[in-house]
């Protein structure tokens, strides 16, 4: 019975990994830089999102998220696999010290569809990260490793989304196709905010969303907005070397 059950857990695991492995293929990504000087940060980075898949794919530009691991005692958050979370970058000081990890997930509940980037099957789009002025305080002094992650979904992703859910707001889907941008290149405003912070109550400023207490949140909390956002949940990230 023990041995079914570890070839059982081996086998998931493997499938996972295989998973893994052809996301990063089929959809890559490229960073200007996989390191900087914290002294000559200028505010804008760039990254590069290849699509070498036979679907196009959709990837949400709202909320983005900025993190600094400079401390032993700071936390890197992995997030949690198959379930959508907000696109982040982070930078690890070089040469790194010892930090903590853990696991999380958005916390966050859309009140409308954010702007969402349509790449298509062969094709490429670079988005052009503006971070704000606050960020430079933070890497003076410091070379940084960099380190940035993706949620996406595959078009058919989507439409099984609404295939599945007959009961759905009809707007919603006119909706979701206005908030498509199918651009070359894109600027995204990068947010200092934290906002997997567990922090229920605090409510967002933007009209786009606001927090929740995530697994604590009874079902029908559930936006129809959140719904489709679900399905968000392929990753894509570079590699750094963490000593």
């Amino acid at each position: 019975m023990k041995t079914k059950l570890f070839l059982l857990i081996l086998f998931v695991l493997c499938i996972v990994c295989i998973n893994e492995l052809q996301s990063q293929e089929l959809i890559s990504l490229e960073l200007q830089a996989t390191e900087i000087n914290g002294n000559t940060f200028d505010n804008y980075f760039n990254v590069t999102i290849t699509n070498n898949s036979l679907d196009t794919i959709f990837i949400a530009l709202e909320p983005f998220e900025f993190e600094t691991i400079g401390k032993s005692n700071m936390v890197f958050a992995n997030m949690s696999y198959n379930k959508f979370a907000p696109g982040r970058i982070v930078f690890f000081v070089n040469p790194s010290t010892r930090y903590l990890e853990g696991s999380s997930g958005s916390n966050i509940s859309f009140l409308r569809f954010p702007h969402i980037l349509t790449i298509n099957s062969g094709s490429k789009a670079v988005l052009l990260l503006k971070f704000e002025d606050a960020t430079k305080d933070l890497l003076i002094g410091n070379n940084w490793d960099i380190y940035c992650e993706l949620w996406y979904a595959f078009n058919n992703d989507i439409k099984y989304a609404f295939n599945l859910k007959k009961d759905i707001d009809k707007t919603i889907k006119e909706q979701f196709e206005k908030s498509l941008l199918c651009v070359d290149t894109i600027k995204v405003n990068v947010s200092i905010l934290n906002l997997r912070d567990n922090n229920p109550i605090l409510i967002s400023d933007s009209s786009l969303y606001l927090y929740k207490e995530g697994e604590k949140v009874k079902e029908s909390y559930l936006t129809d907005y959140d719904y489709i956002i679900s399905f968000f949940k392929n990753q894509i990230h570079n590699y750094i070397n963490r000593k």
